[in-house]
């Protein structure tokens, strides 16, 4: 009996393996639809650059799906640092468009559907590609921020379908990654100012990439497929209720009153050494992410010699009178490093974006030299 029923277990195994592997999705009805899916803004940090998803629908199927590809688990242990280095895992799911779309009034997002135009093979095609990304194997992902996101995978999966790729310079003349996420930015200076410092040159490159929702979205609407446009309608499924207007110290003015206060408090030396060893530390900050990440957009950051490191040593050498020759030059040399930023950003909007800093590190450093050269002579005297 054992030995029968081994070999019924086999049997059946083969079988069952057999179909798995040869396993094809169901044909969808000549009545599918596909369309992509953008989502507005949200009030949260990540949410700040909004969100892209994939619809297909087949009433005659009834399926009505949407393919997400930005799905994350807070929960994830050592969740930040693994976001940081670049380790971050990102999966795709599949969830139903009334909900989708409920969740997003809820949040008060708005929410647009580009309806695509394609042929019934390029449905089914796309179809079998967006069930395929959630087995198993294939659905997790290494997040990277623009060349592996929830717009870059959608845009790939079309790409691997439409005769022609969808259109990334149609719109976007001496553009570059930075100035596109500027613009996202709107409203919310200090979270710009953040990315901005933490961000190397190598955002101020041309766009080659299709990585934010808003520039897909755009990128779609000039798009072409087998001679006609890719889109023939632009649904709104939900619009905004609630027009933010934003807070009012978020702003660009209130930092640079923010810096004229500094630059008056300065004047003491102790609050001066308070400022050298914060702005030291957030040098060292950036030059451990920078070295540490895997994201190629924070490799190489030249923010380093606007906030240098080297800051935190002024304190500590600044009161010892054999030191004062030593700080003098330190002074000027972090000062130089400081003249090179502002050079090699020069075209760039974060050197705009960053002018308080620039100059409220010249004058600290001013300042230093200033009390040290008066030190010295007293000293001398």
């Amino acid at each position: 009996m054992k030995t029968i029923f081994s070999i019924f277990f086999l049997f059946f195994s083969a079988i069952l393996w057999a179909n798995d592997s040869e396993f094809t999705y169901p044909q969808l009805t000549d009545k599918a639809e596909v369309s992509v899916l953008t989502v507005g803004t949200g009030s949260e940090l990540y949410t700040l650059f909004g969100h892209t998803a994939l619809r297909i629908y087949d009433p005659l199927m009834r399926i009505d799906r949407i393919y997400n590809y930005g799905l994350f688990d807070f929960r994830t242990p050592n969740f930040y640092s693994k976001f940081i280095k670049g380790d971050l895992m990102y999966f795709a799911g599949y969830e139903d468009y009334r909900d989708f779309v409920m969740g997003y009034a809820y949040e008060d997002r708005p929410v647009y559907e580009q309806h695509l135009v394609l042929s019934q093979e390029q449905k089914q095609q796309i179809w079998e590609l967006a069930n395929r990304s959630l087995e198993e194997d294939r659905k997790f992902y290494n997040y990277k921020f623009s060349r592996q996101n929830c717009t870059t995978k959608i845009v790939d999966l079309l790409n691997e379908v439409l005769k022609e790729p969808v259109q990334v310079d149609a719109f976007q003349e001496e553009v570059t990654y930075r100035s596109i996420l500027n613009k996202s930015l709107d409203g919310h200076f200090f979270e710009k100012l953040g990315i901005n410092l933490l961000f190397s040159s190598k955002l101020d490159q041309k766009p080659t990439l299709l990585f934010l929702p808003d520039t897909f979205m755009r990128g779609l609407a000039v798009s072409s497929n087998d001679g006609l446009a890719l889109v023939d309608k632009t649904t709104v499924l939900y619009e905004k209720q609630h027009v933010s207007r934003g807070d009012w110290w978020n702003t660009f003015t209130f930092f640079a009153v923010i810096m004229a206060g500094l630059a008056l408090l300065i004047r003491n030396t102790t609050a001066r050494y308070v400022y050298f060893i914060c702005v030291g530390l957030l040098g060292c900050l950036l030059v451990f992410i920078s070295v540490y990440s895997s994201h190629i957009e924070l490799s190489g950051n030249d923010t380093a010699l606007l906030c240098s490191p080297f800051m935190m040593l002024l304190p500590w050498i600044g009161k010892r009178i054999k030191f004062k020759k030593t700080v003098q030059v330190l002074c000027l040399l972090i000062g130089l490093g400081i003249l090179i930023f502002a050079i090699l950003n020069l075209t760039s909007q974060k050197l705009f974006i960053t002018f308080p800093v620039f100059l409220l590190n010249l004058w600290a450093l001013y300042l230093e030299l200033k009390t040290q050269k008066i030190s010295l002579n007293s000293n001398m005297d």
